[in-house]
């Protein structure tokens, strides 16, 4: 896994493992939560970030849930 430094890296990479994993697309995911693909593209190189409410519907658009989401990032970065 990368390492990762923040919350909002942290969730990013959650997200494109998750993506890459169950072999999503950005520009599905992009379909999918109705964010645009560059901005997906942007989050996953750490150039921005989610707002909370586009991880909420990125989440729904790959079926997790919000809160084990952020869960796991926290997790991440307090043992990195």
């Amino acid at each position: 896994m990368t390492r990762v430094g923040t919350l909002s890296d942290a969730v990013a990479t959650i997200v494109r493992n998750y993506t890459e994993e169950t072999y999503v697309s950005q520009s599905e995911l992009a379909r999918r939560s109705g964010i645009s693909q560059p901005h997906i593209s942007n989050v996953f190189n750490g150039k921005t970030v989610f707002t909370l409410d586009q991880l909420d519907r990125v989440c729904d658009a790959l079926g997790l849930q919000l809160i084990s989401v952020i869960h796991e990032a926290d997790v991440i970065t307090r043992r990195d």
